[in-house]
């Protein structure tokens, strides 16, 4: 071969068009084959009223609306199940609620039991003062659940509710 003959800004052309061609091509497969599936099959839920995809380092990560639920743990465990199957190389999944200025207040208030609840074990002292807060506050609806990797808490007020995760001492990455 005549190496002297060869068009270099052909091949380069060519070399540029395939590189193009391949990664349009893995945005396509991503955006038809990952995340419209993923999407879909999170607006069909029920207590889901809004879906957010977006990159992070890399990675996927989801951003689900709730709607007010029953159960927030659950809820939260059935959607990680959901998502987890779906797509696996999730990086991560947060939950969105539609708090206020009250409830922001309630739960600034009853916050530090619940992370000291998280990092030593005190269940039945941070059950005592969420009870006593919201009982203060006057919540009539509020629930907080202990499972072996988290503390949910959520607080309703009228038409506003609160919801928030805490990770215990010993599931912290």
């Amino acid at each position: 071969m005549d190496w002297q003959k060869l068009k270099w800004q052909v091949v380069e052309m060519s070399f540029l068009g395939g590189i193009a061609l391949l990664v349009s091509a893995h945005y396509l497969w991503q955006r038809t084959a990952v995340e419209k599936p993923l999407l879909q099959l999170l607006r069909q839920d029920p207590d889901v009223s809004g879906v957010t995809l977006r990159k992070e380092n890399g990675s996927l990560a989801v951003q689900v609306e709730l709607k007010a639920v029953p159960r927030l743990a659950s809820t939260v465990e059935r959607l990680d199940t959901l998502v987890k199957k779906a797509y696996p190389r999730v990086s991560r999944i947060t939950y969105k609620d539609r708090s206020n200025h009250a409830l922001d207040q309630i739960y600034h208030d009853m916050h530090f039991a619940v992370y000291q609840a998280a990092r030593n074990g005190t269940y039945r002292d941070m059950a005592n003062w969420v009870h006593e807060q919201a009982h203060n506050a006057n919540l009539q609806d509020y629930r907080v659940e202990v499972s072996s990797t988290a503390i949910y808490v959520q607080l309703h007020l009228q038409d506003a509710y609160l919801y928030r995760i805490v990770p215990l001492a010993a599931t912290r990455p």
